[in-house]
């Protein structure tokens, strides 16, 4: 009998990893437009900054559930 993981777990991980991936660029994203957009002093700025800080924080939140 192999040791190690099984198929249905390696396949979630791969998943969780594309997710934080995504999530991960999308945050950057958001804070780089935001900050763009904060210095250009519209509203819109602020926003999407504050959507890219919490799409940071939802991946941290991710990587702690992943690691358990």
């Amino acid at each position: 009998m192999k040791r190690g993981s099984m198929p249905g777990q390696r396949e979630e991980g791969n998943k969780m990893e594309k997710l934080s991936l995504t999530l991960t660029f999308t945050a950057l994203v958001f804070t780089f437009l935001g900050a763009g957009l904060i210095e250009q002093n519209t509203s819109a700025g602020g926003w999407c900054a504050a959507m890219g800080v919490i799409s940071l924080v939802g991946i941290f939140v991710l990587d702690e559930k992943t690691q358990r």
